[in-house]
């Protein structure tokens, strides 16, 4: 999906000391898009702005937006993943373009497919034969080796690095400096706490920390 040069996009999401200040970050250092303003359901944030952009509103607003005109893109920048779904899923049934934003330091390999919606921040790398869904987060200074698929809506915090042929299902946190050694299956909704190291496959709705990696489900709830 392309677009002209400085185009209008809106960010939905205002959490600026976190993912929505990222996304903006990552916008402004190119002259592809341009912030047009943010949407936060969370009411004490409507009117305030960041860098000159206001939050115009919640979501209930979207659909009027998109028919004045002015802007026919949005981003979801939510660390949360099935809210992030939720959002991508709204905004593409109103009619808005659901591109990547993607840093100009990233790497990618030319035969790795990246869907809509995903955020890569910089210094990322992305290897041959990726297959990356929709709604992926990939933050700074994460590496994906090759053949790895990320099904949607995932999570991969910084400094992460996943090693050939990893397959994480949708709705997967990693904390920062996961590192998963090859040919390894993370269950969806699964969450992979900072530092760990997983030899193993992790299944569904699992948590799991410490190097190696082990379930600490049972001891949290």
């Amino acid at each position: 999906m392309s677009a002209e040069q400085n185009t209008p996009i809106l960010i939905i999401g205002a959490r600026f000391d976190g993912h929505a200040g990222v996304v903006e970050g990552i916008i402004s250092s190119s002259t592809c898009f341009s912030v047009f303003g943010y949407i936060d359901d969370n009411t004490s944030m409507h009117e305030k702005t960041f860098k000159g952009k206001k939050v115009l509103g919640g979501g209930n607003i979207l659909e009027e937006i998109y028919r004045q005109g002015s802007v026919k893109h949005a981003i979801v920048a939510f660390g949360d993943n099935d809210l992030r779904e939720k959002f991508i899923i709204k905004l593409s049934g109103i009619g808005y373009e659901i591109p990547n934003i993607i840093h100009k330091s990233v790497i990618i390999a030319g035969d790795s497919v990246i869907g809509k919606g995903c955020v890569l921040a910089p210094g990322s790398v992305i290897m041959n034969g990726c297959k990356i869904g929709d709604g992926v987060t990939i933050n700074t200074g994460t590496t994906i080796d090759h053949n790895c698929i990320l099904e949607g809506y995932d999570n991969i915090s910084p400094g992460s690095h996943l090693s050939g042929r990893v397959h994480i299902e949708k709705y997967v946190f990693t904390g920062t400096g996961t590192i998963i050694i090859p040919d390894i299956r993370v269950g969806h909704h699964s969450i992979l706490a900072a530092g760990c190291v997983v030899i193993r496959d992790v299944p569904p709705f699992d948590k799991v920390a410490g190097v190696p990696a082990k379930s600490i489900k049972k001891d949290i709830g």
